[in-house]
């Protein structure tokens, strides 16, 4: 097995992301004040936007949302998604994706917004990076959330729910695994041989230890997808610049 570091691939990415001179790329992030793991991955986005000459702008409140679609100075809104709350919360948060403008979505989290999802691009650039040729590959994607539906439209298959009852059994026909649940552990085996790209939030839907030394290639977490991702939403940003010049 080898294993995957998206640490790494971020830093290679970072430096080639460029701004151009006299241009003020702006990121404006809403974080909620109780998600503490939220805040430190908030943080992280920062110091790699600092990093690259994009300014950031915070809220702990969505009561921001319409100022900052109105403002010209800042280019993209990022909405820092907690942990699971519960149905009520995930309703709230499909409303309050909904609010934020199209061209401003640079998590691409919208169906109508201007970007490729910044994790199904860290996906695509770590299958690239690594020459893991998807063609003729039997792909499967698990979860059934915002994420796992962006991922299985992208791949062109049909995302599996977490609590499908054959879902071991289909999860070891996969060539290429990408899971996205955020159910700690929830599978125990994998194809030989397998790719497997795990964006289970926060400690990983794959276990680890049981699939180590069956899988071809993994991403751990953290330090998988994670920082690849952050690098993909700042390009976005990039380019929603770019796009108003």
């Amino acid at each position: 097995m080898k294993i995957i570091d998206g640490a790494k691939i971020a830093r290679e990415l970072e430096k080639k992301l460029t701004v151009k001179p006299g241009t003020s790329p702006c990121l404006g992030i809403i974080v909620f004040a109780d998600d503490k793991a939220g805040q430190v991955y908030s943080r992280l986005k920062s110091e790699a936007a600092a990093r690259v000459g994009i300014n950031i702008v915070k809220s702990n409140s969505d009561s921001v949302l319409d100022e900052w679609n109105r403002d010209k100075s800042i280019h993209g809104i990022l909405i820092q998604r907690p942990g699971y709350r519960g149905p009520e919360f995930e309703q709230y948060w499909k409303e309050l994706v909904l609010r934020i403008a199209p061209d401003k979505d640079v998590d691409g989290l919208r169906a109508d917004s201007k970007f490729v999802p910044a994790t199904v691009k860290a996906v695509e650039k770590i299958l690239y990076k690594f020459k893991l040729d998807r063609a003729g590959k039997h792909i499967v994607v698990v979860g059934r959330g915002m994420i796992g539906r962006q991922l299985a439209a992208r791949f062109e298959v049909q995302e599996l729910s977490s609590k499908d009852k054959n879902l071991q059994e289909k999860v070891k026909e996969a060539d290429v695994l990408i899971t996205a649940c955020g159910r700690q552990g929830l599978i125990k085996a994998v194809k030989p041989g397998a790719i497997v790209i795990d964006l289970g939030w926060p400690k990983g839907d794959v276990d680890f230890a049981a699939v180590k030394n069956i899988a071809g290639w993994i991403t751990p977490v953290p330090g998988g997808v994670g920082p690849v991702t952050v690098i993909c939403l700042l390009e976005n940003l990039v380019e929603a610049v770019y796009n108003r010049l």
